[in-house]
């Protein structure tokens, strides 16, 4: 298909927020939103052309929308009333009080708000999250007599019995560490082979962001297209990556291994499979209902905590491997790559790139990426407590000098142990700007020292030119550092063993995708961990989580 067939895309940063920075596909071109609704009536599933036309829409007067309603077919009515909803001006639409007039609308949008608004329980999930969200990002005080009921259900699956954690292992002799490039060595060769795609842009810098003592950012260009289905499209842009650490050689590998990372999880689509990788990535097109008549092993998408139950659509699966066994699982593409527009509804209001990571091997890289979701999840599941918070203090020669040097800048820094029922060690940085507003970080690792050093890393507070913080809450304790387990094995199989069994012994059997590139040859893997939250929003389509009301209420009791 030539080039000129393709509709163009460019990936830009529509916003920012709580640190990071939120990127959408927007038509190159600016069209017309004449353009956009008669493009959108061709291609309704396309997700990046329903959120533009939607970003212009929900900006119109009502009675602008209300005419596009009337006259458009039914990809546009479903935006107008996408907008509406948006909007706070739902009364306006009548057709949205109608329960299938809802289903119907809801069924021309790939994008899950008016699937969202459909469900019977919609406004008691609200409630309680408008009641919690306060807590876990701006730490503010919950009493457990104020807070809203709780579905029937959740409460149900909150009182669960209990779980298989770290402890319950046997003890299991040192391993011998892996022979893999050092930090510098690993660098040198990630730019080398980057710098043969020619996608790397600009040179590398330093920034001041976050508390990591050094900090590195690399711009890096993308371009991919996909013809599948009524979908014909190219995306470009130009993507950024950062790398921390404690030196600066640590920084630098984690930058170039974020961008062999993110560029690797940006799939091109062509003849049925994502294109250049080291694995055939045929896709299959198929409901999870027919996908397991067939004989298949799938993971079905209502084992993930989704925001709206999958029902039963035909959706795009690509393979993957269980931890145990090497069987392949059938999981749904737009899981697994970053910006997946394929002509199929969505099951999420938008994924981050949580379970991606790249390594010299595929355990080094397996193990970051699990360790990565099970932070995700920990910071999900976990309110803010000052019962669980602490300074930290260390005579570590590599951390206790950061930490003297934060405290004589007036950064007052704090940490939350939100280690989950599992007993993998994880760990929140908090600091609190004079704006009242939480800068965060996590991170998780068997060696606690590590989760402690990722999570202070990983918090987006300036260092070391940034103002001075609000104190600390005054009753939090010192804890040193040398006193929190290391449960860690010496090597990254003998680490990734442990953290499997501990989930397998959950029901909880992780499942990768080999996302290794062909023109890299640096292993990635997409971890995906069935039951364990991919997202810490919090906003209107957040549906409450059993273990994080469980959590809540043992924190909470009596208050």
């Amino acid at each position: 298909m030539p080039d000129t067939d393709f509709y163009p895309y460019e990936l830009r940063l529509v916003d920012t927020a709580c640190g990071a920075g939120y990127f959408a596909c927007c038509p190159a071109n600016d069209p017309s939103e004449a353009d956009l609704m008669a493009r959108l009536e061709t291609c309704p599933m396309d997700s990046f052309l329903h959120q533009a036309l939607l970003r212009r829409v929900v900006s119109m007067e009502t009675d602008h929308i209300l005419h596009y309603f009337n006259r458009g077919g039914s990809a546009v009515r479903s935006v107008c009333a996408e907008a509406l909803l948006a909007s706070s001006r739902r009364d306006t639409l009548p057709a949205l009080s109608d329960p299938d007039m809802l289903a119907e609308l809801a069924d021309c949008s790939p994008l899950i708000h008016l699937r969202a608004e459909s469900l019977p329980d919609r406004e008691v999930h609200r409630e309680w999250i408008r009641f919690i969200a306060p807590n876990l990002l701006n730490h503010r005080f919950t009493p457990a007599s104020k807070a809203p009921p709780v579905p029937e259900p959740i409460l149900r699956q909150a009182d669960t019995t209990r779980c298989f954690t770290l402890t319950d292992l046997p003890a299991l002799p040192d391993t011998v560490p892996e022979s893999i490039l050092s930090p510098e060595d690993g660098a040198r060769e990630a730019l080398f082979r980057l710098e043969k795609t020619g996608r790397l842009c600009g040179t590398e810098m330093r920034h001041e962001a976050s508390l990591s003592p050094i900090a590195l950012v690399r711009d890096w260009q993308l371009s991919l297209r996909t013809s599948m289905g009524r979908h014909h499209f190219s995306v470009t842009g130009t993507q950024r990556s950062y790398g921390k650490g404690l030196s600066l050689d640590q920084a630098r590998i984690t930058t170039v291994m974020e961008v062999v990372e993110r560029l690797s999880a940006f799939a091109s689509f062509e003849r049925g499979k994502a294109t250049g990788y080291t694995a055939s990535h045929q896709l299959i097109r198929a409901s999870c209902a027919d996908l397991i008549a067939s004989g298949a092993a799938v993971l079905d998408p209502n084992q993930i905590p989704l925001e709206v139950p999958y029902t039963g659509t035909a959706l795009h699966w690509v393979k993957g491997t269980a931890a145990v066994g090497g069987q392949t699982i059938h999981v749904p593409a737009q899981m697994v790559f970053l910006f997946c527009n394929l002509d199929e509804p969505d099951l999420f209001s938008g994924l981050s790139s949580t379970g991606l990571a790249a390594g010299w091997i595929p355990e080094q890289a397996k193990l970051a990426a699990l360790l990565e979701v099970i932070e995700r999840d920990a910071d999900a599941v976990t309110p803010f407590h000052p019962a669980a918070c602490f300074k930290l203090a260390s005579d570590d020669p590599e951390v206790g000098p950061f930490l003297t040097d934060y405290r004589n800048r007036g950064i007052d820094l704090f940490f939350q142990d939100c280690t989950t029922e599992f007993g993998i060690p994880c760990f929140k940085c908090f600091v609190m700007g004079a704006d009242g507003v939480v800068a965060k970080g996590a991170g998780a690792h068997l060696n606690s020292r590590n989760a402690l050093i990722s999570a202070l890393t990983e918090t987006p507070y300036p260092y070391p030119g940034g103002p001075c913080s609000i104190p600390a809450p005054p009753v939090i304790p010192y804890r040193r550092m040398a006193s929190f387990p290391d449960a860690g094995t010496g090597s990254y199989a003998g680490d990734l063993a442990v953290i499997e069994q501990v989930l397998i012994q959950n029901n909880r059997t992780p499942v990768y995708v080999d996302l290794t590139r062909q023109d890299l040859d640096i292993p990635v893997f997409k971890a995906i961990v069935p039951g364990l939250e991919l997202m810490a929003d919090f906003d209107t389509f957040t549906r409450i989580s059993p273990r994080l009301y469980r959590n809540y209420r043992s924190l909470f009791q009596g208050t």
